[in-house]
Formats: C-alpha cells, sequence, structure tokens
C-alpha cells in the first residue's frame, strides 16, 4: 500500500466549513471523552481551497463545544482524482456548492474515499493518529 506522508496542520476552527450536520448524542459524547482523555486522538481532513471538512464533522463540533480554538488537521487537495465522494449520487461540486451556499446534507450522508493502489478505502484511513493536549489548542 502506498504511504502517504502528510503535514499535520493546526487549523483555526472558525475558518472550517462543514458540509454535513452533525448528531448532537455523538458531539455530546464525543467531548466529555476528549475532555476526559485530555487530548484529540486523530487528525481532521479538510480541502485545502476551500477549508471544507471532508472528515471529522463531529471531532470539529466536539472542539468547539468545548472552547478549542484549533483543531489538527491535514490538508488535502478535494480536485485529485484519488478522492472520490461516494454516494456518487453526490458530486464533489455538489458539496461544495452546498456549503458555500449554506445548505448542510443530513449527517453521514456522503463518504470521502480514497484510491490506493486501485482500492477505495475511507479518508479516515490516511489521517493519522495525533493524540495532542487539548491545551495546546485553545
Amino acid at each position: 500500500m502506498t504511504v502517504f506522508v502528510l503535514d499535520i496542520l493546526l487549523l483555526d476552527i472558525s475558518n472550517l466549513l462543514s458540509h454535513e450536520n452533525i448528531v448532537e448524542r455523538r458531539v455530546a459524547s464525543l467531548s466529555a471523552r476528549i475532555l476526559k482523555d485530555g487530548f484529540i486522538k486523530k487528525a481532521i481532513a479538510v480541502d485545502q481551497s476551500s477549508f471544507v471538512v471532508l472528515d471529522g464533522h463531529h471531532r470539529v463540533e466536539a472542539a468547539r463545544a468545548i472552547g478549542l480554538r484549533r483543531i489538527p488537521a491535514i490538508i488535502l487537495d478535494y480536485s485529485s482524482e484519488k478522492i472520490v465522494v461516494t454516494p456518487h449520487s453526490i458530486s464533489k461540486e455538489d458539496v461544495i456548492r452546498a456549503t458555500l451556499e449554506r445548505r448542510k446534507f443530513p449527517p453521514k450522508t456522503t463518504k470521502h474515499m480514497i484510491s490506493l493502489e486501485g482500492h477505495l478505502f475511507h479518508i479516515s484511513r490516511i489521517e493519522p493518529d495525533v493524540r495532542l493536549d487539548i491545551r495546546a489548542l485553545r
């Protein structure tokens, strides 16, 4: 399998755009776990051009709920043919357009996949574990 070397950046949460609604129960549970653990476990995935969150909507909202200003993220080129959105009835352009028009899809409507050596994997496969102390994100 191809190994990706990705930079992890700390992004200001206020600059991130969401294309999906979230499940409040999930955000509350995740917020409590982050506070208990004292760290963020995994980076989110964000498009480099639009700052649209591709994966990690609940992590972003949990971080916001507990007062964090920044979140660890990998930056991807959403226009790359290696990134695919499913279901196929929704295009990448639909995702960007909905975001810019402030229309959100229902929770978990889209899945962003990445093509690695001819196989599709969920994009979370390349999101690194970071275990970053939340004190560094306030």
